[in-house]
């Protein structure tokens, strides 16, 4: 799904302010990161999910949280398509109000140029989601970074 990776990118990128260290390491960070999506999908109705793409095992380039190149956040993105009776609207309204009540999260609504309106949570220790509903379809896509996390002898050619 190329539109998954242009909205990853362009919705998630977080502006440069002084990076702090939240996860020792990166299955740390991942963990934290597939945790929290996978509370968001088990608000669906049982039974609604017909498939799902995305794995904690995928290495990703890592991004840079600082110049220094010590903290680094981690790319995902998951696909989840849910039968035609699922009303995923709702789905993502009760993200909202559940996840907007918690202290350490911020929400946002936003909208691509494509028309894409999707939900941006950040959390305090830097992690953030972004859902967002294909065109109307019944594909909702959670992308997002992990919080921060160091990787000794860190190498650019690398994916982690």
């Amino acid at each position: 799904m190329m539109l998954t990776a242009g909205l990853l990118l362009s919705a998630c990128v977080t502006p440069k302010k002084q990076a702090v260290e939240a996860f020792p390491n990166l299955e740390a960070a991942k963990t934290s990161l597939f945790d929290h999506r996978n509370e968001i999908l088990a608000l669906l109705p049982e039974g609604s999910i017909v498939e799902h793409t995305g794995s904690p095992d995928r290495k990703r380039t890592v991004f840079k949280c600082n110049e220094e190149e010590t903290l680094f956040s981690w790319p995902s993105t998951s696909d989840t398509k849910v039968t035609p009776e699922t009303d995923l609207w709702a789905h993502v309204h009760q993200v909202e109000q559940e996840w907007g009540a918690r202290p350490e999260w911020k929400l946002e609504w936003d909208e691509t140029a494509g028309g894409t309106t999707n939900l941006y949570m950040k959390h305090e220790n830097g992690m953030s989601l972004n859902m967002f509903i294909h065109n109307d379809t019944h594909w909702l896509s959670i992308a997002g970074f992990t919080a921060c996390f160091p990787i000794p002898g860190y190498n650019r050619f690398s994916e982690y």
